[in-house]
């Protein structure tokens, strides 16, 4: 992101015109200001899909690194004042979450990693391509309002025990057998674990 591009009205005009669908003016302002006073730090900022958000959370707080609650603030804890999820609906609060997520990846120090967090493969996001990651996150990350991206997406799958520091290139270019070349023999433990589950399964019926 240009230097000091907070500052500029356009910004916010721009945003909240491409995230209407998600988020009123003045909470795309209001976030924005949010990010403004952490600061946001190069290089550390979590994404995820499809694993527990607690999971993550803890994840990234174990290494100093931020996700969009880190980010938010009071903004995402309900029991803060300024936070809107009292008054807002379930699902317009899931809309809200979307929006900021948007945000989160708009904002973020462009020209460095971004660390994203999912399943282990073979299937890591989702087949229809329907996440908040998928649709709003990634195509801010690969090109943001002013044409900048990051420098790379490094994917982690921390459900996989010893597999939690284990960072590899998801974008632009998908390194994934270096993991499977790694991780293979959790994969198939996984899956003969799940096949002799069937089998007990079978034999008490």
């Amino acid at each position: 992101m240009p230097e000091n591009t907070f500052a500029t009205n356009s910004f916010y005009e721009v945003l909240s015109t491409k995230y209407s669908e998600f988020l009123k003016r003045d909470e795309v302002y209001e976030i924005i200001i949010q990010f403004r006073r952490l600061p946001l730090w190069p290089g550390h900022q979590v994404m995820w899909s499809g694993v527990p958000r607690d999971w993550v959370q803890s994840w990234a707080d174990e290494r100093g690194m931020q996700t969009l609650s880190s980010a938010l603030g009071p903004l995402m804890d309900g029991k803060s004042r300024v936070c809107r999820r009292r008054h807002k609906t379930t699902e317009e609060w899931s809309l809200y979450v979307a929006g900021a997520s948007a945000l989160f990846a708009e904002c973020l120090p462009k020209g460095h990693v971004v660390t994203l967090v999912t399943r282990p493969p073979p299937q890591r996001l989702h087949p229809l391509g329907s996440t908040t990651y998928q649709l709003l996150e990634l195509p801010a990350l690969k090109r943001d309002i002013y044409g900048l991206s990051a420098s790379r997406i490094d994917v982690v799958h921390i459900t996989v025990r010893g597999a939690e520091n284990y960072a590899y290139q998801f974008w632009p270019i998908d390194e994934k057998h270096h993991w499977i070349e790694s991780f293979s023999y959790c994969l198939i433990r996984k899956h003969l674990g799940r096949k002799s589950v069937r089998l007990s399964s079978s034999k008490r019926r």
